[in-house]
């Protein structure tokens, strides 16, 4: 799957990150485990959603079951050890989907950022979208249609953040396609919402601790001996705020949305479509009030992609201070607070990625994507 030369560097960065994760056990390698319960109750004839709670997309389904078919029902360790394998593969399959001609070697620019995040979502289902994710920009560029759709829509009913590809098709002129991705991102959600096993897991109260406002109360509060006001629920840690934290962290990303689509300026090339997705997607990671650490892979795909410097720098600082952090990581906030200063330095970061890739839209636009490969739009 991948180029010669890359057998090495993502298999020195897969072992390093495979060590580091199990040198910090739970936070980083604790998800399988619940994976596998889930499976359990799965295969024992009930129902997601209904007869137990499963807070993940239908689709997401696919590597769970996966690792319990070929060997996961025997213990928690070996589910554990076959979901890592595939999420690699995942990863593997990401690095091969943004690689281009080899010219400006973006699979390894992508393996440079996204490489801190390893040990994090290695253990993590989130490999699984952004490679369909990936994947499907990648046909779309090569123009193959039915390829593209197809991995559009797994994406969407994955983890329903690819939904963000509909800007892609809107600016490819598909207007109709563009509507129907993103309104099979908004009906699912609306639908899963109605069933309880859904819902519960999207109970909760205050913000997550790792967004922008939730960690900027958090550090206020320690550094003034106050009470941090920590809630936990839906299997994370949340800070109770002020309304006004909730319209804060929902402000910041508008405004960079906002901003993205002030400089937009038509249709785009490659670069210009992955300018607009990095864009959106980091924005969606502001505006949501859960900002887990892997969710920092998400965009990642596209950052590579991306022309600027400046975009890429920030981007590796994002991941790198995410990495920091969560070695450090400690639910209850508890003794030296470095960290939780590393967390909000890596949230003004993450502000500022998203304000410069919004600001580079304009910058990124030339020829019109049309789904042609970017050999054929060359020379068209």
């Amino acid at each position: 799957m991948l180029r010669r030369s890359w057998v090495v560097p993502f298999t020195s960065v897969t072992v390093l990150a495979v060590g580091l994760a199990l040198l910090n056990r739970p936070e980083f390698t604790g998800d399988p485990a619940i994976y596998r319960s889930r499976m359990e109750l799965l295969f024992a004839g009930n129902t997601p959603y209904v007869d137990f709670y499963f807070e993940h997309l239908p689709l997401s389904l696919i590597p769970m079951m996966a690792a319990w078919i070929l060997g996961g029902f025997g213990g928690d360790a070996l589910f554990t050890s076959i979901f890592a394998l595939l999420m690699i593969a995942c990863l593997a399959g990401t690095a091969h989907a943004v690689d281009d001609d080899g010219a400006r070697a973006a699979g390894l620019m992508w393996l440079v950022l996204a490489g801190p995040l390893f040990p994090i979502v290695i253990f993590r289902s989130d490999p699984f979208p952004t490679f369909l994710a990936a994947a499907a920009f990648a046909a779309v560029v090569a123009g193959q249609e039915k390829k593209a759709s197809g991995l559009e829509f797994a994406g969407v009913l994955a983890k329903g953040w690819p939904s963000v590809l509909a800007l892609v098709e809107a600016a490819r002129g598909r207007r109709g396609k563009a509507m129907m991705v993103a309104g099979t991102g908004v009906l699912l959600l609306i639908g899963l919402l109605l069933l309880p096993g859904f819902r519960s897991g999207r109970a909760f109260s205050g913000l997550h601790s790792e967004t922008v406002a939730g960690a900027a109360a958090i550090a206020f509060r320690t550094f003034d001996g106050d009470s941090l006001g920590l809630l936990y629920e839906a299997g994370a840690t949340y800070v109770s705020v002020p309304v006004w934290a909730w319209v804060l962290n929902l402000n910041i990303g508008v405004l960079i949305g906002l901003l993205a689509l002030g400089r937009w300026r038509g249709r785009f090339t490659r670069e210009g479509g992955a300018g607009i997705l990095s864009a959106s997607v980091v924005t969606l990671l502001l505006i949501s009030p859960v900002l887990s650490p892997q969710f920092l892979l998400w965009p990642t795909p596209f950052l590579a992609l991306h022309r600027s410097p400046t975009v890429k720098g920030l981007a590796l600082g994002t991941t790198l201070l995410t990495l920091i952090y969560m070695i450090g990581w400690n639910p209850d906030f508890l003794g030296n607070p470095w960290w939780i200063v590393v967390l909000n330095v890596r949230n003004l970061v993450l502000v500022a990625l998203g304000v410069v890739c919004a600001w580079g839209i304009a910058e990124s636009r030339s020829e019109v994507l049309t789904g042609l490969s970017p050999t054929v739009a060359s020379e068209e």
